[in-house]
């Protein structure tokens, strides 16, 4: 397969996987508001609107915390050993290699003070990313991708494309799936074979490259748009679909390292933002660092 072939069918997976069920974190627009013209809309949580380097969902989570109740954070643009000096309370559970940041926990009383290390970026909360379902064209725009690469003269079935979905987890043994799930990460429970406890990764996963093939009467009817890509299954959302924004981020970094992964699938989502936020960095990392095509449905959330 040619590099124009392989990466047509890149794009051609992410618009795809652009309109399946979820929402991702995106930038917050202004809609109209009571009060009229002119009435701002609340500023976005994963954004930092008043510019303290305190993301507005970690500021508003403060407010309800006493001093010495701990918090889990992201913290962008220190090392963990430096953070540690300013903020003595510091627990640190994982540091990333694909963006200047890490994930743990500290103090209340000591957030302010990571925020003032020269270094830093961001301080956020390490909040929840969510699975959403809603409903949407049954066919999710495959049969116009098809079409479109048949228009072109091209049969861009996914060969040699391996997809990396980031989601509940994979259903490996699922008809239109198997023998095609290659790698395997569980950020939530730490199995060490492929599952899905909750049904949206699976889903997910058949509309990027459901074989059309299997015992059920219409399976042909429901086959993904890439139907010879590998898949490769990352667990960040728990059997009630949410999970949190640390492992979202370490997820992208792991899908990221691997050689045969050229397209991150993340179908879920958290409180918009301005893209300063820790998962929205590693995505951008994801793309300029290993020339990955990170895919983010949204819109399904307002």
């Amino acid at each position: 397969m040619s590099l124009l072939t392989r990466r047509a069918l890149a794009c051609l997976t992410a618009a795809v996987l652009a309109a399946s069920s979820a929402v991702v974190a995106t930038s917050a627009a202004a809609s109209p508001v009571e009060g009229g013209a002119g009435a701002a809309a609340p500023p976005a949580a994963k954004a930092d609107s008043d510019g303290d380097k305190l993301s507005d969902d970690l500021e508003a989570a403060l407010v309800d915390l006493g001093p010495n109740e701990r918090v889990s954070v992201i913290v962008q643009g220190a090392s963990p050993g430096r953070a540690a000096q300013a903020a003595p309370s510091l627990v640190v559970d994982h540091t990333y290699s694909v963006i200047p940041a890490f994930s743990g926990s500290v103090t209340a009383g000591q957030v302010t003070a990571l925020s003032r290390i020269p270094w830093v970026t961001r301080v956020e909360l390490d909040g929840v990313s969510v699975a959403f379902d809603a409903a949407g064209d049954r066919d999710y725009g495959v049969e116009t991708a098809r079409e479109a690469a048949t228009s072109q003269g091209q049969t861009l079935d996914g060969s040699g494309i391996g997809i990396c979905v980031i989601d509940t987890g994979i259903d490996a043994g699922h008809e239109q799936l198997s023998g095609r799930v290659v790698g395997w990460f569980d950020f939530v429970n730490g199995a060490g074979e492929p599952y899905d406890d909750h049904g949206h990764g699976t889903h997910v996963s058949s509309i990027a490259a459901g074989d059309a093939t299997g015992a059920h009467p219409n399976a042909d009817e429901y086959g993904g748009v890439a139907r010879a890509a590998s898949l490769v299954g990352v667990k960040v959302l728990d059997s009630s679909g949410s999970g949190a924004d640390s492992d979202v981020a370490a997820a992208i970094e792991w899908c990221a390292a691997r050689s045969d992964v050229h397209v991150i699938s993340l179908s879920l989502g958290s409180p918009a933002g301005d893209g300063g936020d820790a998962v929205s960095q590693a995505a951008n990392a994801a793309v300029l660092a290993t020339g990955k095509v990170v895919v983010a449905a949204a819109g399904n959330d307002g």
